[in-house]
């Protein structure tokens, strides 16, 4: 998908290797951060679907548009089914205290 968009192989490429290194070496992280790879892949492919401005569009150049357009719709509607279990964790446990720490301060004073 990205063969002829060098700069979007290159996004990708080091996009994806950077975010892998920092989890590896730094931060493991958690499956919240793993949207991050999701938004390089759209990046890379928002930058691959760049016209150039030559305007010798081929049939392989409409093919390979098409394909792409057909990747990031499946990939969307995984990603959708993906967070809905992630969703209703969150609201079963809050990430974050905050409601709670409010309304104690606000009882409390």
């Amino acid at each position: 998908m990205f063969r002829r968009r060098k700069q979007a192989l290159l996004l990708y490429t080091t996009g994806t290797l950077a975010l892998f290194a920092f989890g590896y070496f730094k931060f493991v992280g958690y499956a919240r951060h793993f949207g991050h790879y999701y938004l390089i892949l759209l990046a890379s492919l928002w930058v691959a679907g760049m016209d150039k401005g030559t305007g010798t569009d081929t049939q392989s150049d409409n093919a390979a548009v098409k394909l792409r357009g057909h990747v990031l719709t499946v990939l969307s509607i995984v990603h959708i089914f993906a967070v809905l279990h992630p969703l209703y964790m969150d609201w079963l446990y809050p990430f974050s205290a905050a409601k709670a720490t409010a309304a104690y301060l606000d009882a409390n004073g």
